[in-house]
């Protein structure tokens, strides 16, 4: 159910009303290759992630902020991103999210906010923002330990990008480390195809049983 509540953000004080999901209900949906899920509440999440309309602090819960994330809502880099006149609201929300997930050391949620901001620029038709940001987060995901890493998602945010040369030097090293076979063979695929389309985890299945693996 979608409602509104209010919130005292913890960097400025000042109170601000805000979206939020008191439920979700899951809507079975077909399900991207870059763990974007069906159904609309699933879907569009990344529009509701909070941001101060005073300050721009963003985060899931504006009452709770660090003392690191109070200093870099401070800086002229976070003011830069809330001034960038050529995203949309929701874009800028997750670069925020991501800016303070970096001072925090939060890399996964880097990632997410990236990947995030990156779904925002598709739904605009900006494809070279959404170009940028998806290898910003597969930057983020690499930094990661291998067992926080998403391989599939890894590589379908490298052949969305186009980068298709990188991408399947990816899925090969992964093929050989034994990961997610069908989902990265069904990437490598569409690699091979110079595809850089929206894939959805039923478009892999159907590969995996037509070809057999």
């Amino acid at each position: 159910m979608l409602c509104r509540r209010k919130m005292i953000c913890a960097v400025c004080g000042r109170e601000s009303e805000h979206r939020h999901f008191r439920s979700i209900t899951m809507v079975l949906g077909e399900e991207d290759m870059d763990d974007r899920r069906g159904g609309w509440a699933e879907r569009y999440m990344y529009c509701f992630t909070p941001r101060c309309p005073h300050c721009g602090y963003s985060a899931p819960d504006l009452s709770k902020a660090s003392y690191r994330a109070r200093i870099v809502v401070k800086t002229r880099a976070y003011a830069d991103i809330l001034s960038n006149k050529a995203l949309p609201e929701a874009a800028i929300t997750q670069l925020c999210t991501a800016a303070i997930a970096k001072i925090e050391g939060d890399t996964k949620g880097v990632a997410r906010a990236y990947v995030w901001a990156a779904w925002a620029m598709d739904d605009e038709k900006i494809p070279d923002k959404a170009t940028e940001f998806r290898m910003q987060a597969f930057e983020a995901f690499s930094s990661l330990g291998p067992a926080d890493q998403q391989p599939v998602v890894m590589a379908d945010l490298l052949r969305r990008a186009g980068q298709f040369d990188q991408a399947r030097q990816f899925c090969l090293n992964a093929l050989q480390d034994g990961c997610d076979l069908h989902g990265i063979r069904a990437e490598l695929a569409w690699i091979d195809a110079q595809d850089a389309s929206v894939k959805t985890a039923e478009q892999a299945r159907k590969m995996r049983r037509k070809r057999g693996w």
